[in-house]
């Protein structure tokens, strides 16, 4: 009994090119679907925006309804009486350009004589204040109680002039200059006096920290 093994071989063959085919139909099927799939969800996600527009034109259209032309008419006018009492009426003679602020000159000290009534500078507020602290400086000598006051409010700065019959007493040009500043900065006792009594406030700061301290490791202690 013979067999032939061409036949056989072509039956396989026949049977494997029918597998492939079958794979390539399915494939294209596959995509089939998904295009189609993408084309709804994109005319779904179209529907639903225009959907969504629709209905906010239908209420604005409904509240436009409901606004009568008598209404609109009287918000116009409303608004065109309220924009004219906001208007300000402007003299032909008075300029359009804000005019600087003209101070005038205070006169509730006529008994002295116009005193104080010019500016006050920062470097004449400094002179007053290191006038007014010359006691806490120098306490040899004694000054008025008014001086550890604040500044009053109206003061001024002046400048010796020298006179001819002072001829020994009289100040120097660079005695002058220095003004108060210079005076204490010139003063070896008043600085001494400084220094000593700003230490002195140095410590007694120091030793209240330290103090704090203890009492407070103490705490954490117990």
């Amino acid at each position: 009994m013979s067999i032939s093994l061409e036949s056989y071989s072509l039956s396989e063959n026949n049977s494997s090119d029918t597998d492939s085919k079958q794979e390539n139909l399915a494939f294209d099927e596959f995509k089939l679907i998904d295009q189609l799939a993408k084309s709804a969800a994109l005319h779904l996600g179209q529907l639903v925006n225009e959907q969504k527009l629709l209905s906010t034109q239908g209420v604005l259209k409904n509240e436009l309804k409901k606004v009568t032309k008598k209404e609109l008419k009287g918000a116009s006018n409303e608004r065109v009486l309220d924009a004219k009492n906001k208007i300000k009426t402007i003299n032909e003679s008075d300029s359009v350009l804000p005019n600087k602020v003209i101070k005038k000159p205070v006169h509730e000290n006529k008994k002295w004589f116009g005193f104080g009534e010019g500016e006050i500078t920062e470097e004449m507020k400094l002179e007053a204040e290191l006038i007014r602290l010359k006691s806490f400086a120098d306490n040899t000598k004694k000054r008025s109680k008014d001086a550890t006051k604040e500044l009053p409010k109206y003061f001024e700065v002046g400048t010796f002039i020298n006179n001819h019959e002072d001829y020994y007493n009289r100040f120097t040009n660079r005695e002058k200059k220095r003004g108060n500043l210079g005076d204490i900065m010139e003063d070896e006792k008043v600085m001494n006096y400084i220094d000593r009594k700003s230490s002195e406030i140095i410590a007694a700061d120091q030793e209240k920290k330290k103090a704090l301290r203890v009492r407070a490791t103490k705490k954490k202690r117990h």
